[in-house]
């Protein structure tokens, strides 16, 4: 006997494409830690605070990085005063 087939239908293709982008985890997560991060987000589920969690971490790691590469950089200016003066004003 064959497995039990799920039927789902979207509303729209935003919807269908926004399911395509999820991904299903199961995690053993600290239970204070999650709670607290839906109290502090504000978020109404599990999901929408890990969601966002996740976005602003991996947001800060990326501006760390940038961060990192730019002073690491050699900082010149190239154009006199004048010439950032005039660049503004256009």
């Amino acid at each position: 006997m064959g497995g039990l087939i799920k039927t789902v239908s979207y509303n729209s293709s935003k919807e269908l494409s926004s399911y395509l982008r999820t991904m299903k985890v199961t995690a053993i997560l600290d239970k204070q830690l999650i709670e607290e991060a839906v109290s502090l987000s504000g978020s109404n589920t599990v999901t929408d605070a890990l969601n966002l969690s996740l976005t602003e971490y991996v947001g800060r790691r990326k501006l760390t990085k940038l961060n990192t590469q730019i002073a690491n950089e050699i900082f010149e200016f190239n154009k006199s005063a004048e010439a950032l003066r005039n660049l503004n004003r256009s």
